[in-house]
Order: C-alpha cells, then sequence, then structure tokens
C-alpha cells in the first residue's frame, strides 16, 4: 500500500471495506449481507464475527436506515423456559 503511494495510516482491513467495487470485502461485510438479505439472523453474524464491534455498529446504521430498532433477538419461548427454571 506504502509503495502504490497510500499513506501509512490504512489499514489491511480499511483497503478492504473500501475497496468492494474492485470485488473485495470483509467477512463482517458478508455478513451484514446476509444479514441484510434474511439468510442469518442477527445474532448469527455476532457470533460468527470477527470484529463484533463493527459489525454492531453496521448492524445497527442498517436497522436506523430499514426504520427497525433494538435487538431482534428471537425470545420465543425462551420466556417460558425462564420462568420454568425460576420455580
Amino acid at each position: 500500500m506504502i509503495e502504490q503511494g497510500e499513506s501509512g495510516d490504512k489499514t489491511f482491513h480499511g483497503v478492504l471495506e473500501t475497496s468492494q467495487a474492485q470485488g473485495m470485502q470483509t467477512f463482517g461485510q458478508d455478513l451484514l449481507r446476509l444479514f441484510e438479505q434474511g439468510e442469518i439472523l442477527e445474532h448469527t453474524a455476532l457470533l460468527a464475527a470477527t470484529d463484533r464491534a463493527r459489525l454492531r455498529i453496521r448492524l445497527d446504521e442498517l436497522k436506523a436506515r430499514q426504520g427497525r430498532s433494538g435487538d431482534e433477538l428471537p425470545l420465543r419461548g425462551l420466556e417460558e423456559d425462564w420462568d420454568a427454571d425460576l420455580r
């Protein structure tokens, strides 16, 4: 990167993130794409992510653009299980 006139403050990850037009992407970007297309759930993307903090930010931005809010973890049935465990 430096040999080609790029500044030293660019990281490899940063270059990948900004080079989608050239066919490059990060694992997090692909997880975000899969989530956006409904192929995987949010918590699955976060569990698989190599940089969860960065992916969390991108997921929140995407959900804000779509008018969705908060965590959307599938909790159906878990509430009943939790109550049963407390008895």
